[in-house]
């Protein structure tokens, strides 16, 4: 462990804290650093990554659904990669997607690095607060390995 001194986040490092109830000028010691306006902070200093005891499977996000082997499905099912090869900064590979479960539009809105793909007959995802609901209700949803092809080729094809 290691400590260093910050300035402190309740203060702003002036060491006085006026507030709801300080009016005019007025103000209190800060509780937060008894006046001194700076904090003290213990961390542990990154030296590498450590490893998680109990994690086989890593995936690269989540639409929101429920990720386990509760409904008779394996992890493998949700894609992803081994955890031993995400660790070891594998990327992850084609088809790691949740392909059982989204579809590429879906997909793509969960994973922040990939473009929504534009395509006239996928339905956009409407404003609600419930996102899967929204996805499923696309008519191609039902069929959305098909999408998943199309997404493949137009991936394969930027590649070129």
């Amino acid at each position: 462990m290691a400590t260093v001194k910050t300035v402190c986040d309740k203060c702003n490092g002036t060491g006085v804290y006026s507030g709801f109830s300080e009016y005019g000028g007025a103000a209190v010691i800060c509780r937060e650093c008894d006046g001194t306006g700076m904090k003290e902070i213990d961390y542990e200093p990154f030296s590498k990554k450590k490893k998680r005891d109990g994690i086989v499977r890593v995936f690269k996000c989540n639409t929101g659904i429920q990720i386990s082997t509760n409904g008779g499905h394996s992890l493998d099912d949700f894609g992803g990669m081994p955890y031993e090869d995400w660790f070891q900064g594998k990327p992850f590979p084609p088809g790691s997607e949740m392909r059982l479960f989204a579809c590429p539009h879906w997909w793509a809105y969960c994973d922040n690095s990939l473009e929504e793909p534009d395509w006239k007959e996928c339905k956009k995802r409407p404003h609600t607060s419930y996102v899967a609901t929204s996805y499923q209700k696309c008519p191609l949803f039902k069929q959305k390995e098909r999408c998943w092809r199309r997404w493949d080729k137009e991936i394969e094809s930027e590649k070129l």
